[in-house]
């Protein structure tokens, strides 16, 4: 067996004992974490006294794969835990949270030790890739409901629907995920700028084609696009693109909140399309439209469209 460890670390705002109440009571995870998201109905139960060495917490979806927890040292300033993993596939792990208070609040550590099979040793980089970026989402929810006592993200999988035929101009960029929103915007704002000179209608909500992205780094290549019905665009910017999408079928998945928790509707998208056995194109690799304006709609009730397109 080939070990492996995952650790990622967020500040959070509040005394260690209180993140560590929260985080021993089980009956909590629901509202942060980065897995019960995807598949609110899922079903949960819950065993012994929570809080207290010896409580647990099983899950068994569809979309998630079934499993359990169970609290196995709580320590002043740490939790750890035993994870076991039924389906997909059998597995286990260690989970421990590590707080470290500082003069605002606590830094906070959540770490996964486990093992992969030498004949899937080919797959343990991209499982901590992944784990790792499940761990980031689920750290920043973590945050947001034990400093305001809310998480924005509700994901709705709308499943099978025809893409229209689009076309569209656009800006190239290349972002890693935390870098993604400024570029964006400054794409936009020039593409607004332009079309309100010109006066182009746009012919859709906005969307951005992601074409590829790197796991390893988490930087995207992608085009921030606007629909446009007009071909006749004259005078335009050497760096602007133009291109257009055929009609096809694709899947998609409904994200309503604050776009940083927008991960969760593309972990829902790739759990949803195997469970569903939906054949997806690889390239692109994706689309977000955009289905209401940021700048005129509180960030809570932000809709985004995680679009997946498929094959015939």
């Amino acid at each position: 067996m080939l070990s492996y460890q995952v650790d990622k670390t967020i500040h959070i705002a509040q005394p260690a004992q209180t993140i560590l109440t929260f985080l021993a009571d089980f009956k909590n995870w629901p509202s942060w974490s980065p897995w019960v998201i995807q598949e609110p109905d899922c079903p949960l139960s819950y065993s012994g006294e929570q809080g207290q060495v010896g409580c647990g917490y099983d899950w068994n979806g569809r979309l998630i794969g079934a499993g359990g927890m169970t609290l196995t040292v709580v320590a002043q300033n740490r939790l750890e835990m035993a994870l076991n993993f039924l389906k997909p596939f059998k597995s286990s792990a260690k989970i421990t949270f590590a707080v470290s208070e500082d003069e605002t609040g606590c830094l906070v550590t959540w770490t996964m030790s486990s093992k992969v099979p030498w004949f899937l040793f080919f797959l343990k980089g991209l499982f901590k890739r992944l784990i790792g970026m499940d761990f980031q989402r689920g750290l920043l929810m973590l945050k947001s409901q034990l400093e305001t006592g809310a998480v924005h993200s509700k994901v709705d999988v709308l499943g099978q629907q025809p893409w229209p035929a689009t076309e569209y101009i656009g800006f190239k960029g290349q972002a890693s995920i935390k870098d993604l929103g400024p570029v964006m915007r400054a794409h936009y704002e020039r593409l607004n700028a332009f079309m309100a000179e010109h006066n182009i209608q746009a012919s859709g909500a906005p969307f951005a084609l992601y074409q590829r992205m790197n796991m390893k780094t988490t930087v995207s290549d992608f085009i921030s696009c606007i629909p446009v019905a007009t071909k006749d665009i004259a005078q335009a910017p050497a760096d602007m693109v133009r291109g257009q999408l055929p009609a096809c079928n694709s899947f998609v998945i409904r994200h309503t909140g604050e776009y940083p928790y927008l991960g969760n509707a593309w972990a829902t998208a790739m759990s949803a399309s195997r469970f569903y056995k939906v054949k997806i194109k690889r390239v692109p690799m994706g689309i977000e439209r955009y289905e209401n304006d940021p700048l005129q709609t509180p960030a809570r009730d932000l809709v985004t469209d995680v679009v997946l397109l498929t094959k015939a």
